[in-house]
């Protein structure tokens, strides 16, 4: 497992533009679930805090036919509420937005819209079956412009509703506001995590939830599931790997209904 330590959001954007990383969220993993009150007070802490501390992000990397496979194991709910945040802006500022780091002592500044997507393709995906089609086309709308897919799941409805929130607050906000929300976010600490090991990390996620806000029972039992094959399974990888597949197909299917 690589731990790294406490470094900027922005130098962790250089990383992922520098590397063309793209992220997925694992359709095993929680569905999204921030409401209105949660972006209002994300708004809220980034107008009105100089120093900011984002959290922890937990990344499982797996190597496949094209090369790396990036998934978000805990703080998916943080990312994609910034990615969005992110999305609203390079739409309501095209290409005059910056993420900015710090290098050798000297401020760089990496374009909005080269976090937002590589080349053509965005960023990151959420989970297929349910929400990878629909939040590419909250990303693929145009401002003021209604999503033509109908909602047909609860959290379909929280990621409409958490985009067009981010929409109505920084859109009233001028550009010293909004430079200053930016610059927040670039300076702002986070702790990064990465494993290649899906069984390491979610016993990491186990761990980590357990000594701050209580997972839900459906969490709880899946992390638990999940520890507890990787135990039973680490002399086998291949037993492991099938053990982990079934599991996390079991998940998403639960998670879809």
């Amino acid at each position: 497992m690589e731990s790294q330590p406490i470094n900027s959001f922005g130098c962790w954007v250089n990383k992922i533009v520098q590397n063309n990383i793209i992220f997925k969220i694992p359709s095993y993993q929680r569905t999204y679930a921030w409401d209105k009150k949660n972006i209002e007070i994300l708004i809220d802490d980034l107008q009105n805090n100089k120093e900011y501390f984002l959290g922890l992000f937990l990344i499982e990397i797996k190597k496949n036919s094209t090369g790396y496979e990036y998934s978000l194991i805990d703080g998916q709910q943080r990312f994609t509420t910034l990615y969005m945040l992110f999305d609203v802006l390079n739409k309501l500022y095209p290409n005059e937005l910056f993420i900015t780091f710090t290098d050798n002592k000297k401020e760089q500044k990496i374009p909005l819209t080269s976090f937002v997507k590589y080349k053509e393709i965005f960023r990151l995906s959420l989970q297929k079956g349910q929400n990878y089609d629909f939040f590419k086309e909250i990303l693929q709308t145009p401002l003021n412009e209604k999503i033509s897919n109908p909602i047909e799941h609860f959290s379909q409805k929280k990621l409409k509703e958490a985009y067009i929130r981010l929409y109505e607050l920084l859109k009233e906000k001028d550009k010293t506001q909004i430079l200053s929300i930016l610059n927040t976010i670039s300076n702002s600490e986070i702790l990064l995590h990465s494993t290649n090991n899906n069984g390491t990390a979610m016993q990491i996620f186990e761990l980590l939830n357990d000594r701050g806000k209580q997972l839900t029972q459906l969490e709880a039992l899946k992390s638990f599931i999940m520890h507890q094959s990787y135990l039973l399974s680490q002399k086998d990888g291949v037993v492991q790997n099938e053990f982990q597949e079934s599991i996390q197909t079991c998940f998403a299917s639960i998670y879809q209904h």
